[in-house]
């Protein structure tokens, strides 16, 4: 194995490193969204509204929410309100792991909402 080999294989198990830890993160990060959302649904008696609604979350390297940014609107203001509220208690969130906090100091996260009969969802 020459020199350039071995470095090529290193930077792919780097950024398969990187994938699977990334993965392993956002689905934490889905399940405690979706949790936290449906009890918050729940709570505040938000079951008979249904829509979806694209939010942009910003998580620093500590798992903080930094930002909670509605992308497009439901067009029901409980709705696009509640779907904020639930990205900020949900957080703080798992602190992010080493290999993307190298690579990143925020992470930008762009997923809808989905306010339904059966819960809430958030898809990727």
């Amino acid at each position: 194995v020459d020199h350039l080999d071995l470095h090529l294989s290193i930077r792919r198990q780097r950024q398969m490193c990187i994938r699977d830890s990334y993965s392993a993160w956002m689905n934490r990060w889905r399940q405690r969204v979706e949790g936290v959302g449906n009890q918050y649904a729940q709570q505040e008696d938000l079951t008979h509204l249904h829509g979806q609604v694209l939010l942009a979350v910003s998580v620093d390297a500590n798992g903080h929410v930094q930002s909670v940014t509605v992308l497009n609107s439901s067009g029901k203001a409980p709705l696009d309100e509640a779907a904020q509220h639930i990205a900020r208690l949900a957080g703080p969130f798992d602190p992010l792991p080493l290999a993307v906090r190298e690579e990143v100091d925020v992470l930008h996260i762009t997923r809808t909402w989905r306010f339904t009969a059966s819960g809430t969802r958030v898809s990727f």
